[in-house]
């Protein structure tokens, strides 16, 4: 008897991540750090950024949507 239902053979399936999030939002992460690189951003600089967009929040407060916005941001910045 099997109680649970096999996964479709099409599916993504992504290892566990140990930090809890998704490989999406890992993505946007990653992305994020690129774009600070990039413009050579201090902490300080990146932490006002924020601050300044996200009614001061820091990055580790920031939802999925809010770290897209980040990204998009970002990117138009260094497009300058």
């Amino acid at each position: 008897m099997r109680l649970v239902p096999p996964a479709p053979a099409s599916s993504k399936v992504h290892p566990p991540s140990y930090s809890g999030i998704d490989a999406e939002q890992d993505d946007v992460i990653r992305g994020i750090q690129v774009q600070v690189r990039s413009l050579n951003w201090t902490m300080e600089e990146i932490n006002q950024f924020i601050a300044s967009r996200f009614d001061g929040k820091r990055r580790y407060q920031l939802n999925h949507d809010e770290l897209v916005l980040m990204l998009y941001y970002l990117r138009t910045l260094s497009s300058e």
